[in-house]
């Protein structure tokens, strides 16, 4: 995991994820405990870098 939001007090948080030289967003929805889990498709790791930046900024959802 690179990077991750806060999940305390929040519905939705989410974690930008690596392996492999590629890298995927998993959004986690709920509680906590028991979470919604869904992720996007692998991208390379440059690209999910900057879709991980439009979410935290608000421009992708």
């Amino acid at each position: 995991m690179l990077a991750w939001t806060c999940h305390e007090h929040r519905n939705t948080w989410y974690e930008l994820c690596t392996a492999g030289g590629l890298a995927y967003i998993r959004r986690f929805k709920g509680d906590e405990l028991k979470p919604e889990v869904a992720h996007t498709h692998a991208w390379r790791e440059a690209e999910a870098r900057a879709v991980w930046l439009a979410l935290l900024s608000g421009r992708a959802q």
